[in-house]
């Protein structure tokens, strides 16, 4: 049992899904290069070619590139991209792509001229040049805090921004409501009614003098009564009465509507 709470849990290693990137010297500037050998051409960013003041020049052949959702890119451009990794230096033609994964990006038709040797579990390249192997090795990417580095962008804006608290309108329009002296004066009269201090026990109990429990979904008998202004009702009531002590009776004819006329 103690060996087995003690034993270490196994982690992934970091390189197992991690493509290779790295920064390396492209003339003048330090950009970021990404070796994937499944794709099918060379490719540098256009704001690398701005950063390194590089000119492009037309593709000698233009074609389009293609992605997952069919929407397509045209390559009209391309540039040659002066590159160094320690000992190898060399210039390799990049077709022009807007792209924000890195600012070059190495496939297989470098791979295939430099005869380049790739290691799968150590994610490391061998590059054989001027009868030397050089060995490029994977940066591990960095996990930068995003919160931070946007709560620094909004602190060198230089946007500042102050609560001011402020007396809410509605608040001071009551207290002035009541502080007027008819209001003032009908609380004086109505001081027995409306106390200033509560009293700590409940009112005293009554006794209910009506009680209706209603069956959900079902219809009143006497709806219509409810829907006649007061003088109708209390003829109507005048009615009743009169079929109660047997003064008149209810009409057996079919066709019969009831009804109540006013003269």
């Amino acid at each position: 049992m103690r060996c087995i709470l003690s034993t270490p849990t196994k982690t992934d290693d970091w390189r197992h899904t991690s493509r290779f990137q790295a920064y390396y010297k492209c003339g003048d500037a330090v950009c970021k290069v990404v070796i994937d050998g499944g794709s099918s051409m060379n490719v540098v960013s256009k704001f690398a070619i701005s950063r390194m003041k590089l000119k492009p020049e037309p593709h000698p052949q233009p074609y389009r590139v293609a992605w997952v959702d069919k929407t397509s890119l045209p390559i009209t451009e391309r540039c040659l991209v002066p590159i160094q990794m320690g000992d190898y230096l060399e210039k390799i033609w990049c077709d022009v792509l807007p792209m924000d994964v890195a600012h070059v990006l190495l496939g297989h038709p470098w791979l295939y001229d430099m005869n380049v040797t790739h290691y799968g579990r150590s994610n490391t390249y061998i590059i054989k040049h001027n009868g030397k192997s050089i060995l490029v090795k994977l940066a591990k990417p960095s996990k930068k805090d995003k919160s931070k580095k946007n709560l620094k962008g909004k602190a060198e804006s230089g946007l500042v921004l102050f609560v001011v608290a402020k007396e809410d309108a509605r608040v001071a329009s009551v207290e002035s409501t009541i502080n007027s002296p008819e209001i003032a004066t009908l609380l004086k009269e109505l001081q027995d009614v409306a106390p200033e201090e509560l009293p700590s026990e409940l009112p005293p109990l009554r006794d209910i003098k009506l009680a209706i429990d209603l069956v959900p979904r079902s219809q009143l008998p006497n709806l219509p009564h409810y829907r006649m202004i007061p003088k109708e009702h209390a003829e109507l009531q005048q009615v009743d009465e009169l079929l109660e002590r047997g003064f008149i009776h209810e009409s057996l004819s079919p066709c019969a509507v009831a009804s109540l006329i006013n003269s």
